[in-house]
């Protein structure tokens, strides 16, 4: 009896292994389909430099903080395959899917014909450049980013509609990719005017500069309400400086850049 239960539960142990390695079999198998990779994936490495996932299906993108003379931006979307790497290289292909209102060629690059996914890999990126208009300054521009089907690769995945964006459209699309492109300048969340004074975009690209920081810290409460009063002391001694050597810096208004009280 102890052999039969011996061997019974052998037989059993060796069909579970195959029954997981037939599963992972499958799944390793599956169709080479690619998607944008996004939010919930783990970083990947491209030539030796680490890849942050961009944290959604959309990115916004301004060049209201950028200087005047940056007429171009360029951003970098992961995409990702499924099934087994190929041992060459492979093609896809990305168009400007419904719901844009960016023009190819005066608002974007327009894409090429296809993209070379490289042999071997799993992950890669595609470079979109933004081009800086002046009907920018007025409305924003949306570029859909649709991955399609090719000979190399299919686009089989399911809408979740449980997924809500940041402007309630309720779906969600792995072959979709947003990209939200203004030049409108606007007051950052946590610009304190009583530290900061009369916020100007001459001021807070002065800041950004002198300070070394991001215009996006202007947005993070923590790191204002902690350190925005010492950012405004060293911004307040080098116009104090400024002023001093001769160099007196003026806000776009014309008058004599400063401080709040």
């Amino acid at each position: 009896m102890k052999i039969q239960h011996y061997v019974g539960c052998f037989l059993l142990v060796s069909s579970l292994l195959y029954a997981c390695r037939k599963k992972d079999l499958l799944t390793y198998n599956t169709s080479n389909s690619i998607y944008f990779l996004i939010s919930g994936a783990s970083p990947v490495d491209l030539d030796g430099k680490t890849l942050t996932t961009i944290p959604s299906d959309e990115e916004f993108l301004s060049f209201g903080w950028k200087a005047d003379d940056i007429d171009t931006l360029e951003t970098r979307i992961p995409v990702r395959v499924t099934g087994s790497p190929g041992v060459s290289e492979r093609h896809f292909r990305i168009i400007a899917g419904e719901g844009s209102t960016a023009e190819s060629g005066k608002h974007y690059e327009a894409f090429p014909d296809s993209y070379v996914f490289p042999a071997g890999a799993i992950d890669d990126t595609i470079t979109v450049r933004l081009y800086r208009t002046a009907d920018m300054q007025v409305t924003a521009k949306w570029l859909y980013l649709q991955l399609v089907a090719t000979p190399d690769f299919s686009v089989n995945f399911q809408v979740n509609t449980a997924y809500t964006r940041t402007d309630d459209t309720a779906y969600f699309n792995p072959s979709v990719f947003r990209i939200k492109i203004d030049d409108i300048v606007s007051v950052p969340k946590y610009w304190y005017t009583s530290l900061f004074g009369k916020f100007s975009k001459t001021k807070i690209l002065l800041m950004v500069s002198v300070l070394n920081i991001s215009v996006d810290d202007f947005n993070d409460y923590m790191k204002m309400s902690s350190s925005g009063s010492v950012y405004a002391d060293i911004v307040s001694k080098y116009l104090a400086e400024q002023k001093f050597i001769g160099n007196t810096i003026y806000d776009e208004d014309g008058s004599e850049m400063s401080m709040g009280q």
